[in-house]
């Protein structure tokens, strides 16, 4: 696991810590563990696609349609978001107040708030 996964893992483990689950047994744990992991990347894809123009949009499809690798679609990304330290921060702040339910998450056309919310939010975990 290269520092960055191991950072993402890290801000998804306090997550589930900060969400303050009553009785999580292990299981259930990896089990919210994994759907956030796929809440954030699609959030983030999001806010990625979102920040580019549509020619960069255009390219960024492409890049993803070749199976480019992970440092090349990475390189893409920072190069084309300006400050994107800066952009990834505020995206991850932004899923962590959504999660929480510290903020609530905005509502494009024809998408209902309910929708919106369970981008970040994962349903009931599972009982065992």
């Amino acid at each position: 696991m290269d520092t960055q996964d191991r950072k993402i893992d890290e801000f998804i483990g306090q997550l589930i810590f900060d969400k303050n689950f009553k009785d999580i047994t292990p299981e259930i744990a990896e089990v919210i563990r994994g759907q956030l992991k796929e809440r954030l990347d699609k959030f983030i894809l999001a806010r990625i696609i979102s920040n580019l123009s549509d020619e960069k949009v255009t390219q960024f499809n492409a890049i993803l349609d070749a199976k480019k690798s992970e440092a090349e679609i990475q390189e893409f990304v920072t190069t084309s978001i300006p400050d994107f330290v800066d952009f990834l921060t505020q995206t991850l702040l932004e899923f962590r107040g959504i999660y929480l339910g510290e903020i609530i998450p905005p509502v494009v056309i024809g998408q209902t708030e309910a929708s919106a919310t369970n981008l970040v939010n994962p349903p009931p975990a599972p009982v065992m």
